[in-house]
């Protein structure tokens, strides 16, 4: 049975809402493509105004393949922003919410060829390309490759799903980020982190927060920057 599906698997976060949304219209909205097991907007929760966002939940996850296949989504005269929902184990690990369309996959064996790649990963999504990485010059594999697909939402499905095997090989997935995205998306966690623990603290609390944050920013900048230099542990083929 489908609902036997995790609840992850089945959730859409649904960005971009109007302050005036509620549950009843984002609800009215999305379930023209299936039964709804729930629907929230969130809410501050001394204002109770809305913050901009919500998710819903599907009973079955071919209904939140419908809700994305139909987007752009209109909801009280507003476009939103519909992504299958990051579950809290993930929404640490890098790029987990950032829109990209390309996948890095490791862990692939000598006897594996592009047409094995191609026919595991076809049945997510449209494939643009599929990149083999290989020693320059040797042409030996290198055991990783890059996949790009024509639409953001195939790469969120699939690293949505914990384990992958190609051709009998037990295979890595990760979204495939720029050096650039990796660094921004290093700034975005150490501030997050900070504005969890800033929540109840005093001015000065927060100010010398502040402060670490930027001494923080700076310090991962100029990694990233080393990074780039060496280039060694990076593939440069972005």
């Amino acid at each position: 049975m489908e609902l036997e599906k995790p609840e992850q698997l089945r959730k859409l976060f649904i960005g971009g809402l109007s302050f005036e949304t509620t549950e009843e219209s984002l609800r009215a909205h999305f379930e023209q493509w299936g039964t709804l097991t729930d629907c929230v907007v969130m809410r501050d929760p001394n204002s109770k105004r809305s913050r901009g966002f919500g998710f819903v939940t599907y009973s079955s996850v071919r209904e939140v393949d419908d809700a994305m296949k139909a987007r752009p989504h209109k909801v009280d005269g507003r476009v939103v922003e519909p992504k299958r929902a990051v579950s809290r184990e993930d929404s640490n690990k890098p790029g987990a919410h950032l829109t990209v369309k390309k996948i890095f996959v490791g862990g692939i064996k000598e006897d594996t060829e592009e047409y094995h790649i191609r026919e595991y990963f076809e049945k997510y999504g449209k494939i643009e390309c599929i990149d083999i990485m290989e020693e320059r010059s040797t042409g030996k594999k290198r055991g990783f490759c890059f996949v790009t697909f024509d639409d953001h939402d195939t790469v969120d499905k699939i690293v949505a799903q914990k384990f992958h095997t190609i051709n009998f090989h037990n295979c890595e997935v990760r979204k495939a980020l720029s050096k650039q995205e990796m660094s921004v998306q290093e700034e975005i966690m150490v501030a997050d982190q900070v504005m969890e623990v800033a929540e109840g603290a005093t001015e000065v609390e927060v100010l010398g927060m502040a402060t670490r944050v930027e001494d923080l920013v700076a310090t991962v900048t100029e990694a990233m920057e080393v990074m780039v230099e060496v280039k060694v542990l990076f593939p440069t083929e972005f």
